[in-house]
C-alpha cells in the first residue's frame, strides 16, 4: 500500500482500532462478525487470515497509529500476548517520542544560534 493512502476509520479492522483507542485480538477471522478487511472497503480480503491482534498507539485523547499482527493461524494471538504487545507499544512511543523531542531541541538550537548570529552581526 502506498505510504500517502488514506483509510475511512469506519472500513477496517486497524480503523476500529484507532476510532476506537481499543486493543483487539480475534482468534479467528472466519468466525463471528468480523467480514471486515483491514483497511479499508475496496481492499481485497483474500489473504488467508485467520488470527489478529492489533494495538492503538498514542495517548488516550489523541491517538495517532497502531501495531497490528495477523497471522494465517488460528488462535494465533492471547490475551496475554494483547498485553506483552501493548508494553512494547509504549516503549515504542516513548522511543518515538524521546526522536521528536531531539528533533525539537536540535531545531531550536539551530534557531537560537541563527538568531545570536543575525544579533552580532545588526550590532
Amino acid at each position: 500500500m502506498d505510504r500517502s493512502t488514506r483509510f475511512p476509520l469506519d472500513e477496517g479492522i486497524n480503523g476500529w482500532i484507532l476510532k476506537r483507542n481499543s486493543p483487539i485480538v480475534i482468534e479467528d477471522m472466519e468466525k463471528g462478525n468480523y467480514p471486515r478487511p483491514r483497511y479499508f472497503q475496496n481492499e481485497s480480503t483474500n489473504h488467508g487470515l485467520r488470527s489478529f491482534l492489533g494495538i492503538p498507539l498514542g495517548t488516550l485523547e489523541d491517538v495517532w497509529g497502531c501495531i497490528s499482527l495477523e497471522s494465517r493461524e488460528v488462535a494465533k494471538y492471547s490475551e496475554s500476548g494483547k498485553e506483552i504487545l501493548g508494553i512494547t507499544a509504549l516503549l515504542l512511543q516513548f522511543a518515538l517520542d524521546k526522536i521528536r523531542l531531539n528533533k525539537q531541541l536540535e531545531s531550536l538550537s539551530r534557531d537560537s544560534k541563527s538568531s545570536q548570529s543575525a544579533q552580532f552581526q545588526i550590532e
